[in-house]
């Protein structure tokens, strides 16, 4: 039995071989792109006679290869003395196929047909491969050279482009040229035309040969080709008497910053453009170029900054007529700043924990860093990266106790699981970069080996690679299996996997393949590089994507050329206003340009402003216009911009064109009678301390004197304990001048009780001027040096620094963290997930500083952290209970837990404490240091879009679980006769959706997902970009008259003994500011009340009122008190009284510049929705009548809403500190775009206020309105109604945001104008609440209190009114003590029923009298 069985198998396997032999063969194919530039070439270099030849051959054999390799052959054998060689390389396998690269080296001009063979277990096939090397042709070939006919030198400049036409193929090697070589820059693979950039660059001086024609010969193998090339310079120049000099002018320089440097400025009366100015340093190997700042009366001054430290010599050239001139030569020393932070080299201690934080194998350990100081501490920008992940985590993140001379550092991080097939070495490293790329080596740690699985082999299909708009790219990839999630890493982007699986039916190929995973990726060059990592850390796919195939069944070659276009296909740009005068004013305009495909992706670039590295200032993309057939792009010339062609440059892909060699008709021409591109300086400083009060102060005198400043914001540091203090200027919080120059007052506040001696630091300034061009200043950060700020100041190190001097106090006992909880919330809306936390901290020695709020992290196992600042939910001695909510983001913590870490806890005693995840776990709470669990939503989610303009067009929307039928529904702002519409987008992706009908619009509005499913997305407001296309040719009337200068002066023209120039609030009250219990005198400030007083005498007193009840027809607020709930009532009088106080807003009225009505808006119906138990929002329009004959009324919306604080809350509103009282109550209203009668017209809202008791006999009323301070400093008005012993307390800050800028407002009374009603028992007050002109939105934050006074109302006060008791009349009190005396018990009752009866009665019928009152102010 067992031989027949063999005989089987052999005649089998005898039949199978035959089979075999017979029929199967190797398949060979030549995949290579089949463009003609493949099997076509040139010469790689202009002067040689052979060429390079890149083919792919694909092998396949239907029997498994079992790990052998095909052995890849050709016929061809090269003639004698030729070095022609042919190698192949291994791409690609799979278990039948493999994908080898063949390089044909120096095949000499001519044709070839070349047989490659594959063989394999004796089995082979073949294939031809036709090359053909041909040489250039002299009498086919034509050359075009065009000049920078600019003459504007950048740091990098090149001389012209030379265009070779008559091409058969792609030019795709090196020109020869004497000297140097030409590179390819573009190519034109329909007309055949390769261009190459020509740049000529100069590492030594310059010298006279630079302002002279250069002839240069290109050669070729056979011929050659002589050109001349013009000079970037001028032959001649008109141009004498520069001015280099140098600041500081000590030639000794210590830096005030990590970065700081000197700078030098060169002062030239050149009617040149763009003239000759070069410097060289010793300390850099080739030369700068200076950059214009502004214009003088005396010429156009250039600015740039020295590089290098220790001792530096400075050459600066310049050009007088026709020769090259040595102007300075200098040296100078530049000494680095005193103390630089350096941190330890590595962690002094790691430990491990196990403290099994999850429900899965990801994320179950957590590792924990600590090291001590090792110099002092400056904030720092500090990026721990990992592997493929980074975050940049500044203080106080990882600062656990101390102060910034001696502190003490630990971080907890999730400490991830590994494979044993790990391909990388056994360990991690978490690294700490910092200051000018050193590093601190926090970890190294062995990784933890929980997971058994074996490594995958992945294929990567890519799917898809399609543009969507402008620079965004869909990339699809599909894997020939699932992985576990981890990265996918393009170029230098990662992005985590989760959040790009489309598993919404759009997962699968067909084919059996595995996820799909979907990323919109932005690039202009394509993607170079995949590779693939899976959540242990295995790298399971990696390969080049440039020039190379990334899959082998099917064969799938990733095309680049999409990123190479011929760039000089852009045809006809011009400009809706080709010529313009920016004198005083920017102007918007559109730039037009045509290109074949409009489907293409055009960057424009404008250099607005010449930086050191330059960089552009502006960049935007050209959006198609289907009804003109062109491209166009709508921009903003900024005011008072140098005469002469505006720079741009069009750039497509990796190819850019800059306007220097495009026609004088593609060119925007701008003059003007002034030019100014420099940000606001401080022109003078002065700094003074006080103790009692203990305060720090920076008067500064800031200068903008063409374009005005507008906007900035200053940061003061604690240099012991870190703490920070954030100032926003305007040209509204100015104490003194104007936009051209005004003075500002930085004043850092300190406790009074407990204060520790310390420096206070400038560490940030950022000013701008009108026009956007800024200065700036960073004490550890990179910024540029020209454009400090403090470039008066430069010789001066220690101008950002005030000493305050408070004796030998320190608090080392740091605060104590007492209590920790966290939970999640999930939104049944939307699926999104916040993470809440609540916390009390105390330090019981010397209390908890003010304004200083802690910061909660939240980090996964990736490092990704998100964090958020908290805020003060109540006070309680020296127990302060802190909250913080912070959003999580779509994908953040899936698959991963996340712990949680408490920083920046800072005492008076300078001092500051933080806890890590690790620290929380052991000392304060065993499981709220931690939390998993969370999900992947599954509805739609919209994160982001693109920009559009008011001009309206195409949108792409950004997000993630897209599907198709998904409509998009639009909300227009009420102004717009279309309202609300539904859009199908143009297509649809699980993670975008394009749409191209938004209409022209200058209102925000709002956009949703409309599912089929039900399930919608959330609502996202998209804000337009407004742009006014009405310039004229006339000149603005008003023009600044004085020339700006940044010339340091010697001596400071404000005097040390100058006060601020603002109106002083005095101390009021007997005893002064109600005594040392109630608060204290601040000079120029007034009275600085202790909780829970108020007032500007610190003696009237928060009450606590029960929550009023919403009004759902107007946003109305009537608060009643009724005696008998006060607890604090001083009224004997044993009859209860009741008040009752109103707050409604009465109407919007545009006034002129005298503060006359032209308009008045009455407020009518209003939409009313509750958005929690607290809040409560209003929204109504009003019709703006037409400014003109031929244009149509518009809307505006107003929207109130009104929140109900329970407790002492702290909130931040305009970045002002604000403290919100118990039982007080804040209006925010926004109004959104209002079309004025003309610019000087502002608006005035007007809200009305009343206070009424029910007590008519024997009382007075009385009302203030004035101006007081809080804690913070900031300088309110303040509107007190006073009837009785209780009031009704408004404050009206003076600041708004506008345009999402924080700006001035100011508030006044309208008694006079309005009539209130006003009596002994009842007063009224009407306030207008004045807001400037605007353009796209403003929002203002009024809040009100219910006070109990220590004293009542008096007619003493001059605007009191008071009414006497009726002797003639008894009390009701008195009444029923005369019946109770002379009646018996029964009478009693029957007495006290009927004086309930009487006091119900009374309260209907004032309550009744207060509505017809509040509805007669409506």
């Amino acid at each position: 039995m067992n031989k027949i069985t063999n005989i089987y198998f052999i005649i089998y396997l005898l039949i199978f071989l035959i089979k075999i032999a017979n029929s199967q063969t190797v398949q060979v194919f030549d995949v290579s792109d089949q463009s003609i530039d493949t099997h076509n070439k040139y010469p790689i270099v202009s002067t040689q006679n052979y060429c390079i030849f890149e083919i792919y051959i694909l092998s396949v054999f239907e029997i498994e290869l079992d790990g052998e390799s095909f052995s890849i052959s050709t016929n061809y054998t090269p003639p004698p003395f030729q070095t022609t060689t042919i190698s192949s390389t291994l791409i690609l396998s799979n278990s039948t196929s493999q994908l080898h690269l063949l390089k044909f080296l120096n095949f000499y001009d001519g044709q070839y047909a070349i047989d490659v063979q594959s063989q394999i277990y004796g089995f082979s096939g073949s294939t031809i491969v036709n090359l053909n090397c041909e040489l250039y042709d002299e009498n086919s070939l034509e050359f075009e050279f065009t000049s920078n006919n600019r003459k504007e030198i950048l740091m990098f400049s090149f001389n012209g482009i030379l265009t070779i036409k008559g091409l058969k193929y792609s030019a795709g090697g090196t020109l020869d040229i004497t000297p140097g070589a030409l590179i390819p820059s573009f190519y034109d693979s329909s007309k055949r035309i390769s261009t190459f950039t020509f740049g000529i660059f100069k590492l030594q001086q310059p010298d006279n040969s630079d302002l002279l024609n250069t002839n240069y010969t290109i050669k070729f193998y056979n011929f050659s080709k002589n050109i001349t090339i013009t000079p970037l310079y001028y032959n001649y120049s008109n141009n004498q008497n520069n001015l280099c000099l140098v600041y500081p002018q000590s030639k000794n320089f210590t830096k005030n910053s990590y970065f700081g440097s000197a700078i030098y400025t060169v002062l030239t009366n050149y009617t040149d453009n763009y003239p000759l100015l070069s410097g060289k340093f010793s300390t850099k190997y080739i030369f700068d170029k200076p950059n214009p700042a502004y214009q003088t009366e005396n010429g156009i001054v250039y600015i740039q900054e020295f590089f290098g430290l220790g001792n530096i010599s400075f050459q600066f050239y310049t050009q007088y007529g026709s020769s090259v001139v040595l102007l300075n030569d200098s040296t100078f020393q530049i000494n680095e700043i005193p103390s630089i932070t350096k941190l330890p080299s590595v962690a002094d201690n790691i430990i491990y924990d196990n403290p099994d934080i999850g429900n899965h194998n990801y994320s179950k350990s957590m590792v924990t860093f600590y090291f001590n100081s090792i110099s002092k501490f400056d904030d720092i920008k500090m990026i721990y990266s990992h592997r493929w992940s980074s975050e940049t985590l500044r203080f106080p993140f990882g600062f656990e106790s101390g102060n910034n001379f001696k502190y003490f550092y630990g971080s907890s991080f999730l400490q991830e699981l590994a494979s044993p097939n790990h391909l990388t070495d056994s360990t991690i490293d978490i690294v700490l970069k910092y200051y000018m790329g050193q590093s601190s080596r926090l970890s190294s740690y062995l990784l933890v080996d929980q997971n058994n699985d074996t490594i995958p082999e992945i294929d990567l299909t890519l799917v898809e690679f399609k543009h969507l708009y402008h620079s965004i790219y869909l990339v699809r990839i599909m894997f020939n299996e699932n992985i576990n999630c981890g990265v996918i890493g393009l170029d230098s982007e990662s992005y985590n996997m989760v959040e790009f699986l489309d598993d919404e039916g759009n997962n699968n190929s067909g084919d059996g393949g595995g996820p799909i995973y979907e990323i919109n990726h932005k690039t202009d060059g394509g993607i170079n590089d995949v590779v693939v990592y899976d959540y242990f850390g295995n790298r399971i796919y990696g390969n080049s994507l440039t020039q190379s195939f990334y899959s082998i069944n099917p064969p799938l070659y990733y095309d680049q050329s999409i990123f190479r276009p011929y760039i000089l296909g852009i045809q006809n740009v011009s400009f809706l206003f080709n010529n313009i005068d920016t004198s005083n004013r920017s102007v918007d305009n559109i730039m037009y340009l045509n290109f074949t495909d409009p489907n293409a992706s055009i960057r424009v670039f404008f250099l607005y402003h010449y930086n050191n590295d330059q960089s552009f200032d502006f960049m935007d993309y050209a959006v198609w216009n289907s009804t003109i057939k062109m491209f166009q792009m709508e921009f903003t010339i900024p005011a008072n911009y140098k005469s002469g062609q505006l720079s741009y440059t069009l750039s497509m892909g990796v190819c850019s064109i800059s306007s220097y060699f495009l026609p004088d008709s593609y060119q925007l021409n701008v003059t003007s009678s002034k030019f100014d591109l420099y940000g606001p300086i401080f022109k003078t400083i002065i700094k003074s301390s006080s103790n009692y009060p203990n305060s720090v102060k920076w008067l500064l005198e800031i200068e903008e004197q063409v374009n005005g400043f507008d906007r900035g914001e200053i940061i003061v540091r604690g240099e012991m304990d870190g703490s920070i203090y954030k100032f926003q200027l305007t040209t509204l919080s100015k104490i003194n001048g104007n936009q051209l120059l005004g003075q500002y007052e930085i004043v850092v506040n300190i406790s009074n009780v407990f204060c520790v001696s310390q420096n206070y630091v400038i560490t940030d300034v950022r000013l701008y001027d009108s026009q956007g061009f800024f200065s700036d200043f960073n004490l550890t950060g990179e910024f540029i040096q020209s454009k400090n700020p403090f470039i008066n100041y430069l010789d001066d190190p220690l101008i950002n620094i005030i000493s305050l001097e408070c004796g030998t106090y320190i608090d080392d006992s740091p605060p104590i963290l007492l209590s920790f909880k966290s939970w999640k919330n999930i939104s049944k809306e939307d699926d999104s997930q916040t993470l809440s936390f609540e916390f009390q901290v105390s330090d019981p020695e010397s209390g908890i500083k003010d304004g200083q709020l802690p910061i909660v992290y939240s980090t996964t196992s990736l490092l990704k952290t998100i964090y958020n600042q908290s805020e003060i939910k109540s006070i309680d001695g020296d127990i302060i209970t802190y909250r913080c909510m912070i959003r999580v983001p779509f994908g953040f913590s899936y698959l991963s837990d996340v712990v949680f870490s408490v920083y920046g806890l800072i005492n008076n005693g300078g001092y500051y404490s933080g806890y890590s995840a690790k620290r929380l776990l052991e000392e304060v709470t065993k499981t709220d240091y931690k939390m998993t669990g969370f999900i992947l939503s599954k509805k739609p989610i919209i994160t982001d879009t693109t920009k559009i303009t008011s001009s309206g067009g195409g949108l792409l929307i950004n997000g993630k679980n897209f599907k198709s039928g998904d409509i998009v529904e639009i909300t227009y702002s009420s102004n717009s006769s279309i309202g609300k519409k539904s859009s199908t987008p143009k297509y649809i992706y699980f993670s975008s959706i394009f749409i191209d009908d938004i209409i022209a619009t200058r209102q925000p509005f709002k956009i949703k997902i409309i599912q089929l499913n039900g399930n919608n997305s959330n609502e996202y407001i998209v804000y337009p970009k407004v742009f006014n296309f009405n310039y004229n040719d006339q000149l603005p009337t008003i023009q600044p008259t004085v020339e700006p200068t940044i010339q340091p002066t010697a001596e400071p023209t404000i005097q040390p003994t100058t006060q601020p120039t603002i109106r002083p609030i005095p101390c009021s009250g007997n005893p002064e500011c109600g005594g040392i219990n109630n608060g204290y005198c601040k000079q120029n400030y007034g009275c600085i009340c202790y909780s829970p007083w108020i007032g500007i005498d610190c003696t009237s007193k928060v009450i606590i009122v029960p929550q009023p009840q919403p009004n759902t027809t107007n946003p109305s607020t009537t608060i009643i008190i009724d005696d008998d709930d006060d607890n604090n009532n001083n009224n004997n009088n044993s009859e209860d009284i009741i008040f009752q106080s109103l707050l409604s807003l009465v109407s919007l009225r545009e006034v002129d510049f005298n503060s006359k009505p032209v308009n008045t808006f009455n407020f009518e119906r209003w939409i009313y929705s509750r958005i929690d138990n607290f809040t409560n929002k209003y929204e109504t329009t009003i019709t703006v009548p037409p400014t003109g004959s031929n244009e149509n009324s518009t809307t505006t919306t107003i929207t109130a809403t009104l929140q109900w604080f329970k407790e002492k809350s702290s909130i931040q509103f305009a970045n002002q500190n604000l403290t919100m009282n118990p039982s007080s109550i804040k209006y925010t209203i926004e109004l959104n775009q209002y079309k004025f009668l003309n610019k000087l017209n502002g608006l005035q809202l007007v809200m009305s206020a009343s206070l009424s008791s029910s007590e008519t006999n024997d009382i007075c009323s009385d009302k203030q309105f004035g101006e007081t301070t809080d804690e913070y400093d900031d300088i309110s008005n303040y509107l007190k109604i006073q009837v009785g012993d209780h009031s009704l307390y408004g404050r009206f800050i003076k600041r708004a945001i506008v345009d999402t800028f924080p700006k001035t407002i100011s508030n006044e009374l309208l008694d006079s104008s309005m009539n209130p009603i006003s009596s002994a028992s009842s007063s009224q007050s009407y306030i207008g609440i004045i807001i400037p002109n605007y353009g796209n939105s403003i929002i203002i934050d009024p809040d009100f209190s219910v006070l109990i006074d220590s004293k009542s109302a008096s007619s003493s006060s001059k605007n009191s009114i008071c009414t006497t008791n009726n002797n003639s009349k008894l009390t009701k009190a008195q009444l029923a003590g005369i019946i109770v005396g002379s009646v018996c018990f029964a009478s009693i009752v029957i007495i006290s029923i009927t004086y309930l009866l009487i006091k119900k009665s009374k309260q209907k019928i004032f309550l009744k009298k207060m509505n017809l009152k509040l509805k007669n102010v409506n």
